[in-house]
């Protein structure tokens, strides 16, 4: 967040984006449409919601997509990757790292049912102390 320029990093912070539909949330609230990419909070404290398919068809001259692009190129700049094999599993605080799926390729739905990649996700929150 700190190599984007001030106007970007500030785009970022207007509720002007959307991605998909999502269904059968159970416990974590209501979509929230339209959103903001980031929070405007220290990267440590606040959030960062961002996938490169939700500008798949943005107007590429409008300023909102020109601000995600740039935060895009500098995800892609440091990105890493860590090539899973059968039977390994990966864990990822969503609150700490960026991260992202590529596509399995063409013919997933020849793979085997046992054999498919399969992804679980859950969301921890601590309880709150009341005083």
């Amino acid at each position: 967040m700190d190599r984007l320029s001030y106007v970007d990093a500030e785009l970022l912070t207007h509720p002007r984006y959307e991605d998909g539909d999502f269904y059968e949330l159970t416990g974590v609230g209501e979509e929230w449409k339209p959103f903001p990419i980031i929070d405007g909070h220290s990267p440590l404290g606040g959030f960062v919601r961002f996938t490169a398919k939700m500008l798949a068809d943005a107007d590429p001259d409008d300023p909102y997509t020109k601000a995600a692009r740039a935060l895009e190129r500098e995800l892609i700049s440091g990105q890493r990757r860590f090539p899973l094999g059968r039977g390994d599993l990966l864990i990822v605080n969503q609150h700490l790292s960026c991260h992202g799926r590529e596509a399995l390729g063409d013919g997933q739905e020849d793979v085997p049912a046992d054999e498919r990649r399969l992804l679980l996700q859950i969301f921890l929150r601590r309880e709150e102390v009341l005083s």
